[in-house]
């Protein structure tokens, strides 16, 4: 599957090299055009245990690409990932002027229906804002693709296991799992199907896909989608 993400950081480029590790196409963008020449030449701007050989392989196996071409990655992503950083405003809160500039730009270039999964660390509630974003923009450019789905990928991780943890091969004390968001929980179906494809290659060791109401997708949640037995259950 074409995948882009936007963001390499720590969060975006780990993301973006397990993806290719797994057999996907990955296109990371990011606006700052020397931090993407310095990964172009294999100089990475974070530590991670087995990164660099991570990114080395997959960019030599021409699985992995960098660019500062928004509509490129747009175009190229089937799924948008958004992982750019939200640094605490004066108040302490998430500042998601990142994130929802990441949101019109995806807006801006897109052309048919593209999933949209954040990544990055927010509050509760910021999914409505980045739909709101995103729709703003489609507007104004008269432009409706079918649907705007969105997936909450929430995290646990710590440095020096976020590759392990990336992969699905967490520890008890590092739980992951895949939660999709959407305002209507009918589509769920629909948007797990297509995510299920992505997700393939970890699934032997990755928890249940999950479906909940957005507002609850960054608490533990109980099972409301089964993807293996394709029913919903209360």
């Amino acid at each position: 599957m074409n995948l882009s993400i936007f963001g390499t950081g720590y969060v975006g480029l780990v993301s973006g090299a397990c993806l290719a590790e797994v057999g996907h196409h990955v296109v990371c963008m990011d606006v700052d055009p020397v931090k993407i020449e310095k990964l172009k030449t294999g100089i990475l701007p974070i530590w991670e245990p087995g990164l660099e050989a991570l990114v080395e392989r997959n960019v030599m196996e021409g699985r992995l690409h960098f660019t500062t071409d928004a509509a490129h990655a747009v175009q190229h992503g089937q799924v948008q990932f958004i992982a750019v950083g939200t640094p605490s405003d004066e108040d302490g809160s998430a500042d998601l002027q990142y994130v929802l500039a990441v949101a019109q730009s995806i807006a801006s270039h897109m052309t048919d229906y593209r999933v949209i999964v954040n990544k990055s660390t927010v509050p509760v509630g910021t999914a409505d804002k980045v739909a709101a974003t995103i729709q703003a923009e489609l507007d104004a450019r008269f432009v409706t693709p079918d649907g705007l789905p969105r997936r909450c990928a929430p995290r646990n991780d710590g440095e020096g296991i976020v590759i392990a943890s990336e992969a699905r091969q967490s520890t008890p004390a590092y739980p992951t799992f895949s939660v999709v968001s959407n305002p209507d929980l009918a589509d769920a179906p629909a948007l797990l199907e297509k995510l299920q494809f992505m997700d393939k290659p970890m699934e032997a060791v990755q928890g249940a896909i999950l479906a909940i109401p957005v507002k609850t997708a960054f608490t533990t949640p109980s099972p409301l989608f089964d993807l293996n037995q394709r029913e919903f259950s209360q």
